[in-house]
Order: C-alpha cells, then sequence, then structure tokens
C-alpha cells in the first residue's frame, strides 16, 4: 500500500480535508487518492468531498449500529457527519467559481441614423 502525505501537493491536500494523514493506518492509497483527483478534474476541494463520500459510504455500510460492553458505535451518524463535511467543501468550490466570474457588459453600436433610432427606441422600451 502506497501512502505519502505532502500537503504542498494536491494528494497531500486532499488527504488533509479528507482526514487521512496517520501514514500508520491510511485510509486510501495514493492510486486511490489520484483517482478521485483525475474524476474531479485535479479540485482539489471535490476530490477530498468525494473521499469524504467514499468514507461516509463505508462507515455506514461496516459499521451500522453497534453496542458491545457498554461501547456504542453509529455508522451512519458517523457517516452523516462525512456527508455534511463533503457538501461544505463542494458549497466551498462552488462559491470560489462564482465570485471569480466577474460578468461582462454588452454595448450596442450605432453607426448611421436608422441604427440610432433603434438604439433610442430600445433604450427607452427598457427603461419603461
Amino acid at each position: 500500500m502506497t501512502f505519502t502525505y505532502d500537503p504542498s501537493t494536491s494528494r497531500g491536500r486532499v488527504r488533509l480535508l479528507a482526514t487521512d494523514t496517520k501514514e500508520t493506518n491510511p485510509i486510501f492509497e495514493d492510486a486511490e487518492i489520484d483517482v478521485f483527483l483525475d474524476l474531479n478534474d485535479g479540485e482539489v476541494l471535490l476530490a477530498a468531498a468525494q473521499a469524504l463520500d467514499q468514507m461516509a459510504a463505508n462507515q455506514a455500510y461496516v459499521l451500522k449500529v453497534i453496542s458491545n460492553n457498554g461501547l456504542r458505535t453509529d455508522g451512519a451518524a458517523v457517516a452523516r457527519v462525512l456527508s455534511g463535511l463533503a457538501t461544505k467543501y463542494r458549497d466551498q468550490y462552488e462559491n470560489t467559481i462564482d465570485s471569480d466570474f466577474c460578468g461582462f457588459d454588452i454595448a450596442e453600436y450605432a453607426d448611421n441614423a436608422f441604427q440610432i433610432r433603434e438604439l433610442v427606441a430600445k433604450e427607452a422600451f427598457r427603461n419603461v
């Protein structure tokens, strides 16, 4: 199992956001992190969200709700927390995309009398 953790790389950032930073007990192999990055066009936040969704699905499937000698595990609760964090990362990505959009404007051009009259008429209709 190959595991590298360097927060200056995309793979390391995905690991950091997905809380997969312990070399002694890794959750994902490097190749799996790379697949998350490939599936999400290299977007770290989206890859981390997908990794968290995978972890959530695994927690809900494997742990379920277990009580033994006063110790209780609730895989569904853990899955909800992981899914909530994944949603937060997706929202953060969407907000970043929206804030990068500076918009544009259209300027109409008129170079003869007919176009000028048409431009003035359209402007009057827009302001109604």
